[in-house]
């Protein structure tokens, strides 16, 4: 284990094993739970750790996302909204989808657009995601640690 991360809360520090252990993360939790402060202490620590680490963090709002670029700047962070994050990687394929959609609503064998069992999210979601992490601030902790490539 890195010294620094000696002085990191006990939350932070398990999602560090995640990382060291390239197993997924998902950090979910309440409003003021501590989710945006846990988030900050990983990435400087990843950065204190390997300052040309590429970094990339989602979140769900953009205030969140101006908060973060606030409490850590740095030239290899991209924080944005989810939605920023999709919209970038596929933005350049606009015409493939419009094309797709429209032979999709054409097709008279397609029926409907709707999928039943994605229509709803079950009460026990969170259950199966990989490795949780349960406390009383943080719900679950999972993160897809892949090669991080962001194609503008």
């Amino acid at each position: 284990m890195v010294e620094g991360r000696l002085k990191l809360e006990p939350e932070v520090r398990e999602i560090f094993d995640c990382i060291d252990a390239k197993r997924n993360f998902l950090l979910s939790g309440g409003a003021g739970s501590g989710k945006t402060y846990s988030l900050v202490s990983v990435i400087r620590q990843v950065i204190a750790e390997d300052p040309t680490a590429k970094i990339a963090c989602m979140t769900y709002t953009n205030s969140a996302v101006r908060e973060i670029e606030e409490r850590v700047s740095h030239q290899n962070l991209n924080v944005s909204t989810i939605h920023d994050f999709l919209w970038d990687n596929i933005k350049h394929f606009q015409k493939q989808l419009k094309e797709a959609v429209i032979t999709m609503a054409n097709d008279p064998g397609m029926g409907s657009f709707k999928i039943e069992e994605l229509s709803t999210v079950p009460i026990d979601y969170f259950n199966n995601c990989s490795s949780p992490i349960l406390t009383p601030a943080v719900k679950s902790v999972q993160l897809n640690l892949g090669d991080f490539n962001y194609a503008a």
